[in-house]
């Protein structure tokens, strides 16, 4: 006997979180912002902390520090958001951050930060580990390396396009988590 088809199928509604990475004061002069004055990258992660709390996204920061120093602009958009204490390079070196999501029921991470390289790549590739799906634009990561240098190489990527998905601009990754909320 043949199964049902439905007529209709729908993806399950994503669960998202936005997961803010060391963006203490202390790193201010240490990494660059490849898109013009730092103080506009700053701007686009607070328009992505704007349209998160518009739609009821959590907004989580990770830290190596037990109370991090932010940058004013972050500390005002992200007022009351859950403070996690990193252990590793990677967010997900936090004690509690995995319950938490997983509380939260959270499959798919919005993601800025700072240093493209190391901790956001560290925080990129135990996510994609873990099965969560990743979002972000390289407007709303900072780094060392130039932007032509990749957060994860090609390999890295590999056996990943399902889950990962790198905006050209912050305005796309807006739009694009917007679209997410409304499935």
């Amino acid at each position: 006997m043949q199964q049902p088809v439905p007529s209709v199928h729908r993806a399950p509604k994503k669960n998202l979180a936005l997961l803010l990475i060391d963006l203490q004061k202390a790193h201010l002069h240490e990494f660059s912002y490849e898109h013009g004055p730092v103080e506009e990258g700053l701007r686009r992660i607070v328009a992505v902390i704007a349209e998160a709390r518009a739609l009821c996204i959590p907004v989580l920061l990770v830290s190596g520090e037990r109370e991090p120093d932010l940058l004013h602009e972050i500390s005002d958009a992200a007022r009351g958001a859950r403070i996690f204490t990193k252990k590793t390079a990677s967010a997900f070196g936090a004690p509690g951050l995995d319950a938490f999501l997983d509380d939260l029921r959270v499959d798919t991470l919005v993601l800025s930060g700072w240093e493209r390289r190391i901790c956001v790549r560290e925080t990129v590739l135990d996510a994609l580990g873990e099965g969560y799906g990743i979002m972000t634009s390289d407007q709303i990561i900072f780094g060392k390396a130039p932007s032509s240098a990749p957060m994860l190489s090609e390999v890295e990527r590999r056996g990943f396009q399902d889950q990962l998905r790198i905006y050209p601009t912050s305005d796309d990754l807006i739009r694009a988590i917007r679209k997410e909320c409304q499935k």
